[in-house]
C-alpha cells in the first residue's frame, strides 16, 4: 500500500495492519465534531498526543485506505505514540517547506508600521 506524498498521505502499520493516511478538511470537521475540540490547536494536540479514544476516532475520519477498525482492534500498547507521531505527519503534510514562520518572534500584535 503506497502513500501519495503529494496528497499529504502517510503510511502506517498499525496493529500489523497497513494503513495510509490523510488530513482533509471532511476528516477535521468529523474528528472535531466527535471529540468537540473546537479549535485546530486542540485538534493538533488530541491527533498528536495518541490518546485512546482519539487515536480511535481518527483511524475513523483519516483513513483513506486500509482497514481502520481491523487497526484498532490489534492495536498495541506502544503503537498509540506511533499513530500520533503519524497523525503529525499528516498534519504538517501540506506546510510549506521553506515558510519560516515567525522566526523573529516578533509577537502576535507587533505595532503598524507608522505611515509616513
Amino acid at each position: 500500500m503506497a502513500a501519495n506524498k503529494a496528497k499529504g498521505e502517510i503510511a502506517v502499520t498499525i496493529g500489523g495492519v497497513d494503513l495510509v493516511l490523510a488530513v482533509t478538511p471532511d476528516g477535521l470537521a468529523r474528528f472535531d465534531a466527535t471529540m468537540a475540540a473546537g479549535t485546530f490547536h486542540e485538534i493538533y494536540r488530541l491527533l498528536s498526543g495518541g490518546g485512546p479514544v482519539a487515536v480511535r476516532e481518527a483511524l475513523k475520519c483519516f483513513v483513506v485506505d486500509g482497514d481502520g477498525e481491523n487497526a484498532w482492534n490489534n492495536l498495541k500498547p506502544h503503537e498509540f505514540m506511533v499513530f500520533g507521531n503519524a497523525m503529525l505527519e499528516a498534519l504538517t503534510a501540506h506546510m510549506p517547506k521553506d515558510d519560516p514562520g515567525n522566526v523573529g518572534g516578533e509577537g502576535e500584535n507587533p505595532e503598524p508600521s507608522p505611515k509616513t
